[in-house]
């Protein structure tokens, strides 16, 4: 049950930064959504929109690939922030 709770205030406190995050990134939704394509995704671009804004719900793997193509952008940046995966 607990790692159930861990689990669930990880998921809740990486979702509630994606938006941020992502203008800290310099990125659209619509060029962050093409990125996470780009690494191997497949979640729609409204589902990426409802996910970022109110925590709409997408898969582990799917918010994952979002998490590493900003995460690759911050690299591009030189940028130190980083966003932790779910798993």
């Amino acid at each position: 049950m607990q790692r159930i709770e861990s689990t669930q205030n990880k998921r809740f406190k990486t979702i509630r930064s994606l938006n941020t995050k992502k203008y800290r990134a310099e990125l659209s939704l619509f060029d962050l959504h093409l990125r996470s394509i780009a690494l191997g995704g497949y979640t729609t671009l409204e589902a990426l929109t409802e996910h970022c804004a109110s925590g709409g719900v997408i898969a582990d793997d799917e918010h994952d690939l979002v998490v590493l193509a900003l995460n690759e952008r911050f690299l591009e940046l030189r940028s130190s922030e980083r966003l932790p995966t779910m798993r």
